[in-house]
């Protein structure tokens, strides 16, 4: 099925639309393109971007720095939309999630003072995606938006956003969690008396600050372990609903189209249906200049159409082209980069 407005239904009615492909394809261009045709239509849109590279400030023409902070976008928006947009800070959201559930504002001050939890907040393996997972649930219950645009990181690590909720259950359900890290019951109850023969001999090893660290941050995140448990399960929920939409954004080359399927094989094995395949920068033909054109013209014209017509091959023969709804982007030869996007999101709506 090949269509101009595939994505026409999820930016009239989604909550939410993830956009999932390989680095360097136009993925954050398509977030903010999106994000611009939604809130044309009235709208009110926060575009969330997951990758660290900050690619988004600079495409949206901002020029304000910050992390977590939502920056408004000026100059977009119909009569009752807006646009605002947003980049993931892992370990201010981490830090958000234990003032809310620790017992008592104490708690949560020992537990971002403790050094194991502050080498863990920059780095931590996956952390990025858990806490995208759950800024996108922030932002999802904000009432000042009614559609958050999740711009992800490449490939693999955007599939990742989708696994971690489930992954962070499995964590804190592990059986060697809750027999050997569970404070009250398991052995760093003991090993926190530091007479301990276990504990000196640890010490020795792993060096006794080290082990006071772990020892400290176990407990003090004794009885949290429920909420995280419950808001992954919430969060998990929303990434799998029919409020959420996903898109795969690829361009007409060998290696991105190979990614998409790759992706799109992935997020299907998950139960999830892309509502979109998004093939972005597509070069389109050119009138041949009459045999009076100068050489270095004729030459220039025939290598755009070589490149051009090699990319239609591929579309052709390319399955996502066929199974799912189909948008395809042209390259645009527009300098101002808020204009690129505006001309992006007249073919995206």
């Amino acid at each position: 099925m090949v269509s101009d407005h595939a994505l026409s239904r999820p930016i009239a009615t989604a909550n939410a639309i993830m956009l999932l492909g390989a680095g360097g394809v136009g993925k954050t261009s398509s977030a903010a393109a999106l994000g611009i045709a939604a809130a044309e239509r009235g709208r009110r849109v926060v575009v969330l971007t997951v990758d660290p590279a900050k690619r988004l400030i600079e495409t949206l023409g901002l020029t304000s720095a910050y992390s977590s902070e939502v920056v408004a976008v000026r100059g977009v928006g119909g009569r009752k939309g807006s646009l605002h947009a947003t980049m993931l800070d892992p370990g201010h959201t981490l830090s958000l999630l234990v003032d809310e559930f620790a017992p008592d504002p104490e708690r949560a001050a020992a537990i971002h003072r403790n050094r194991l939890f502050q080498s863990l907040v920059t780095s931590l393996s996956g952390l990025s995606e858990y806490m995208a997972a759950e800024r996108f649930r922030e932002l999802l219950n904000d009432p000042r938006f009614d559609l958050v645009i999740i711009d992800t990181p490449p490939a693999q690590n955007g599939v990742d956003v989708l696994d971690a909720p489930a992954r962070l259950t499995a964590l804190v359900d592990h059986r060697l969690y809750r027999t050997l890290l569970a404070p009250r019951h398991g052995l760093l109850r003991t090993l926190n008396a530091a007479t301990h023969l276990a504990a000196r001999l640890i010490g020795k090893v792993v060096g006794a600050t080290l082990l006071s660290d772990v020892i400290e941050f176990f407990a003090l995140f004794e009885g949290m372990d429920k909420g995280f448990r419950d808001r992954a399960e919430e969060v998990d929920d929303l990434l799998r609903s029919e409020r959420t939409h996903l898109a795969v954004v690829s361009t007409a080359r060998p290696e991105p189209l190979a990614t998409a399927a790759w992706l799109t094989d992935s997020v299907t094995d998950r139960g999830i249906i892309p509502s979109a395949f998004i093939l972005n920068r597509r070069l389109p033909a050119v009138p041949v200049p009459p045999t009076s054109a100068p050489e270095a013209i004729q030459r220039a014209v025939e290598e755009h159409n070589r490149l051009a017509h090699s990319e239609a091959d591929l579309v052709a023969e390319c399955e996502l082209a066929r199974d799912y709804p189909l948008v395809e982007i042209a390259e645009t030869d527009e300098e101002d980069p808020l204009a690129a996007l505006m001309e992006m999101a007249a073919r995206l709506d």
